[in-house]
Formats: structure tokens, C-alpha cells, sequence
């Protein structure tokens, strides 16, 4: 049903549905795998996005529409009217300069620095969003092998893990294949999630139980993380968080 739903929201724009591979074939597309233990797979159509440059295009299309951006500027507190109704916010510049910005609406998309500024207008924390950690690791494609993304399991975890190659040579090879993401609590400094000692364990060992190449610390040529949010009231079980 999950791959049916890819079909649905993405997969019928362009004709494209999933299908099953017989064994040899899913094998060419990761021949890295352990042969012996694949029966078969399916392929699904996703899509791959260059989220900087999504962000870089929505301004640019909101300018163009007569919208001011602004970068750097952080706001201080959400202004209001006598009658309590929200009238813009406070800010402070780089350079700090502080002026206000009349607004009629005011939308908090500050995503895990949300609660932040909700306490520049409650008066206090309201420790509304549960942070989630992500991370990744890159290593040389040339370990992996694999030319589409690929999903494998990890072990015990019930969650799963992508390969994605990364940085084609357009000869069918690529220079780089990440690994991730993980999905774990987190609740350390949001303004710098760490990749840990565990979290490169946790994904190595989920990879090595894929393929037969032996993939060490040594192979990494990157590591990063980030985080994202949910509702502090959904309490999940450790692998369902995403």
C-alpha cells in the first residue's frame, strides 16, 4: 500500500508505477548485496530536490510578487494592538539595528526554533515541539555500487535506511554514495545537532548487513545532521518517529 501511495502522489505525473524485479535484476542495481539472500525487489519513483535552492527560488518568486526579504534579522517579539490582535513583529538586524515590521498576519515557520519565538510573545517556554535528530554518512560510491537509491533494513530496528549515489560521472558511476537518515530524540543545543560516536555505529552496522563490502570509519568522507520537529504531545515508539 505504501508504494501504491507513491504511485498516487507522484509516480502517475510522469507515467511512472512501481514494479517487481526478479532477483538478477535488482542484484545489478546494488551488486554489493548479498546475492544469496535476495528473493526479489520493487522499484518506486520518488523525487530528489536541492532544498537550498527550493528556499533561494521561493524568495525570489515572492520578491517578484512584490514581497520584501530580508535576511539575518531575527525577531525579538510578536507586537500587538491595544485590542490584543497581532499587528507585525519587533526585530533586530545583523548590525543591530532594531525597527519594526507591520504585518497584518504573522506566521511562525521557524521550524525547530518555533518555541523560541512563541516565547518572545508568551512570556515563556511553551515546550510545544519534540526536536528529532537525522543523520548521514558519505562514503565512496566505489564501496556501494548501487546506481539508483536504494532502501535496506536495519536489523532489529523495523526502520530502514536509503543508499543514494550522489555526484554522477555520467558514465553510470558516481563519486560518492550517502547513507541515512536516522530519526532519534534529540535534546542537546538546536543550533548545532551533532553527528555521534553512536549514530556512525548505528549506520555502519546497518549498511555492513547489506553488503558485502566491509565498510569502516576509515571509508567516510562526510558526516551531517539536522533536525526536524514533532507535536511534544505524539508519543511514538523509538522506530515509528518518522
Amino acid at each position: 500500500s505504501a508504494m501504491w501511495m507513491y504511485d498516487l502522489t507522484g509516480g502517475w505525473r510522469i507515467g511512472k508505477f512501481h514494479r517487481r524485479l526478479k532477483a538478477d535484476k535488482a542484484f545489478s542495481h546494488l551488486p554489493t548485496m548479498q546475492r544469496e539472500r535476495l528473493g526479489s525487489a520493487y522499484v518506486y519513483y520518488d523525487a530528489m530536490a536541492d532544498d537550498a535552492r527550493i528556499c533561494v527560488s521561493l524568495a525570489r518568486t515572492a520578491i517578484s510578487h512584490g514581497a520584501v526579504i530580508s535576511n539575518y534579522i531575527s525577531v525579538d517579539k510578536i507586537l500587538h494592538d491595544d485590542n490584543g490582535i497581532t499587528r507585525g513583529v519587533q526585530v533586530t538586524t545583523s548590525d543591530a539595528q532594531t525597527f519594526d515590521v507591520q504585518a497584518r498576519i504573522v506566521i511562525n515557520a521557524a521550524g525547530v526554533w518555533s518555541d523560541e519565538v512563541l516565547t518572545t510573545d508568551l512570556g515563556f517556554d511553551p515546550d510545544s515541539i519534540r526536536p528529532a535528530k537525522g543523520v548521514h554518512l558519505t562514503v565512496p560510491w566505489k564501496k556501494v555500487r548501487n546506481d539508483i537509491a536504494v532502501v535496506i533494513p536495519v536489523p532489529g530496528d523495523k526502520r530502514s535506511l536509503f543508499l543514494v549515489p550522489w555526484i554522477s560521472n555520467f558514465d553510470g558511476t558516481y563519486q560518492y554514495t550517502y547513507i541515512g537518515t536516522t530519526d532519534t530524540d534529540y535534546q542537546g543545543s538546536i543550533d548545532d545537532p551533532q553527528c555521534t560516536s553512536t549514530d556512525i555505529d548505528y549506520v555502519l552496522k546497518a549498511l555492513n548487513a547489506a553488503v558485502t563490502t566491509d565498510i569502516t570509519r576509515d571509508d567516510i568522507t562526510a558526516v551531517w545532521s539536522g533536525l526536524r520537529i514533532f507535536r511534544d504531545d505524539i508519543k511514538l515508539p523509538q522506530q515509528n518517529l518518522e
